[in-house]
């Protein structure tokens, strides 16, 4: 569908209704014929040039819009609008450690599963500012006298909210590493965008996309109250891949030795895996 004025009127028009019907997570979701209801009462002339067939169409096409916060869940009817900064209580915007902290041994083990040793390095200083993956994972291949070591990081944060800043945090890191991925938690519904705008972040920049995705209501009490989470609660998407680039020598030395990797031997004992 076009993006024409009368698309993006529907779409103010649909946003500010669900917000009045309080309808910002899933246990308060509306129906469309619901929706259309309170804009009948309270937009009547917007309403007399769009009948609610017309309307349902357009409903269709913003949960499918990057730009729209209007959601709908697969295999349920009634639509929602998407936990936004601006639907946050001002505890919920501060920055908040302990919560992003909660999804590094999640991811941790992600890369363990693609064969990594890992370990939480966001409290390493040493190489500068945005110089600090939240998570990194080092791959050692030896063949005779011959040994790679392949670097793997992960910038780690709660929400999607901010990506434009926060993205780059996980491009700075491929000065050095081979792989480099940005990774985030999100409700479910996230996966149903075509999210145009972060794939085309990710080709750009060869950074992969990692999305921790729950229910909405488990991401909501994440949020809130810092809850921990089972492996039922969560399914990690990879939504876009990062293919392996060789790095200068010089920079992955850098990074290795803060590690405190300065030998094939230092490689093989740094972090964990799984099957250690």
């Amino acid at each position: 569908m076009s993006k024409t004025g009368k698309y993006s009127e529907a779409l103010e028009i649909a946003t500010e209704s669900l917000k009045k019907l309080k309808a910002v997570d899933s246990e308060n979701r509306k129906r469309a014929d619901e929706i259309y209801d309170y804009i009948k009462k309270n937009k009547p002339l917007f309403a007399k040039r769009m009948p609610l067939q017309n309307f349902r169409v357009y409903l269709s096409a913003f949960i499918r819009d990057d730009n729209s916060e209007i959601f709908k869940e697969s295999g349920k009817n009634g639509y929602y609008l998407k936990i936004a900064e601006e639907n946050l209580s001002e505890e919920e915007k501060k920055p908040k450690a302990n919560i992003e902290k909660k999804l590094y041994p999640i991811l941790e083990q992600w890369l363990q599963q693609k064969g990594y040793r890992t370990d939480d390095t966001s409290n390493m200083k040493i190489m500068g500012k945005w110089g600090n993956p939240d998570i990194t994972g080092i791959k050692i291949d030896q063949y005779l006298q011959n040994t790679e070591i392949e670097i793997a990081t992960i910038e780690v944060k709660p929400t999607f909210n901010n990506f434009h800043q926060h993205f780059f945090e996980a491009v700075s890191h491929r000065r050095w590493a081979n792989r480099v991925y940005f990774a985030f938690a999100a409700p479910s519904e996230f996966l149903q965008k075509d999210n145009k705008e972060l794939r085309y972040f990710s080709e750009l920049f060869h950074v992969g996309i990692a999305v921790i995705s729950m229910e909405s209501d488990i991401y909501k009490n994440f949020l809130k109250k810092s809850s921990d989470l089972d492996e039922s609660s969560y399914e990690i998407y990879e939504i876009s891949s990062t293919l392996y680039e060789t790095k200068q020598l010089k920079w992955q030395k850098r990074f290795l030795e803060a590690l405190g990797i300065k030998t094939p031997v230092d490689a093989g004992k740094w972090g964990k895996l799984e099957i250690d």
